[in-house]
């Protein structure tokens, strides 16, 4: 018989009232300093972790305790709402949580629910706790899509707190997701994860740049609109008189586009008319940043032929040559080493350009900052070296090339 789960009088309904009410309940759960009155039928019908517990107690009814140490009060809560009703108002807020309890517990709904909730929420920003929940916690669906975003953004997500926080603090976990990531992708989840950035970049004509050529969501609301596109610039004298009219956030915005797409003479036309290669974004992303993770070669001469700085820092603490290398475009590493880009850098999390290289499975890019001068010995703040980074990854081609 099918019960509606809203009108008055239903099943659910009834139970929803019994749980709140606590009538008939003939069983305490302690979670801290709560005492939470529920009906141990109920528990032992949904759950073979709470049966067994049932089963092995042995004080009388009316004097029935079972201690809750492994969860808060929310969340016990929320938990039992849903072995009453199949409902869970806050799964928004609360699915890591409650994804632990219904693996602990045996709620293999609650599972499937927590981990739906999960994937539908994935951003740059938490791909890295998402990936160590998965594993954790045999998560199929969720560590396959945490890996594809991880895949298609390596450097924001390992930029990113999380990926300090829950996988530079495990190796293990570290070593299991960068295996992962050098392992044969979905063709299906490559495809969605291609749909997404195409709908971004169209969104956004500059983009902060990264291998996976997308933005994390909080930096694209943030992100400042750059000025219409003009398709060329004027003869010198017009150019002058058009760079004094424009702001130093419309001029950054111009200048940072061409250096994006590779408009060299645009480029050109902007910097004869005095524009400064130091103009920066709102995540001091430099031309030259842009210039030499997109691998516009012809852009990056003519930005170093222009005192464009080798050694800028984005927000990041990352300089050019750490993108261009993360990308694989050894001929813009090449141009940036000549023009004394330091290759032993430091950005964030201690990564060197090396690093990034090593990582990305660059081994060309990898040989020419060696052959400049790179520590293949260097550590990152999480203690790994590029050759750990490369063994970590799989990379067996670079392991033998480098060792």
């Amino acid at each position: 018989m099918v019960h509606s789960l809203d009108d008055e009088g239903s099943l659910v309904d009834d139970l929803t009232k019994k749980m709140a009410s606590g009538e008939g309940a003939d069983l305490t759960l302690v979670v801290g300093s709560a005492q939470l009155h529920v009906h141990s039928f109920m528990l032992s019908a949904r759950s073979p972790v709470f049966a067994a517990m049932l089963r092995h107690d042995t004080s009388g009814p009316s004097g029935r305790l079972l201690e809750i140490g492994d969860m808060d009060e929310d969340v016990a809560c929320q938990m039992l709402y849903f072995m009453y009703t199949d409902k869970v108002p806050y799964l928004h807020s609360l699915a890591p949580q409650l994804l632990a309890a219904s693996d602990k517990y045996g709620l293999p709904l609650l599972k499937r629910k927590c981990e739906q909730q999960l994937v539908t929420s994935l951003t740059v920003e938490n791909a890295a706790s998402a990936v160590v929940l998965a594993l954790r916690y045999k998560c199929p669906q969720l560590k396959e899509r945490a890996i594809q975003l991880i895949r298609a953004h390596p450097l924001d997500v390992m930029a990113t707190e999380g990926w300090q926080r829950d996988l530079c603090t495990h190796p293990e976990m570290a070593t299991e997701v960068s295996r992962l990531i050098a392992a044969p992708s979905s063709n299906q989840l490559y495809s969605e994860i291609s749909a997404l950035e195409a709908a971004t970049s169209r969104q956004t004509s500059v983009s902060r740049p990264h291998p996976g050529n997308g933005w994390p969501p909080e930096a694209a609301a943030a992100a400042p609109t750059p000025p219409p596109r003009r398709s060329s610039l004027p003869g010198s004298a017009a150019r002058s008189s058009l760079v004094g009219s424009l702001s130093e956030e419309e001029l950054s915005g111009r200048l940072l586009e061409a250096a994006q797409k590779g408009a060299v003479e645009e480029l050109q036309a902007l910097l004869a008319a005095g524009v400064d290669t130091g103009l920066t974004d709102e995540w001091r992303n430099t031309a030259l940043h842009f210039a030499a993770c997109n691998g516009h070669l012809e852009a990056v001469k003519c930005l170093l032929d222009n005192g464009a700085d080798t050694d800028a820092r984005d927000r990041n603490q990352d300089t050019p040559l750490h993108w261009a290398a993360g990308k694989g475009h050894a001929a813009v590493v090449q141009l940036l080493v000549d023009a004394s880009a330091d290759p032993n850098v430091r950005g964030k999390y201690g990564m060197t350009p090396l690093h990034w290289a090593a990582l990305c499975g660059h081994a060309d890019t990898a040989a020419r900052l060696l052959e400049a001068g790179a520590d293949l010995g260097a550590q990152d703040d999480c203690g790994s070296t590029p050759l750990d980074l490369i063994r970590r990854a799989n990379h067996l081609d670079m392991v033998e090339f480098l060792s």
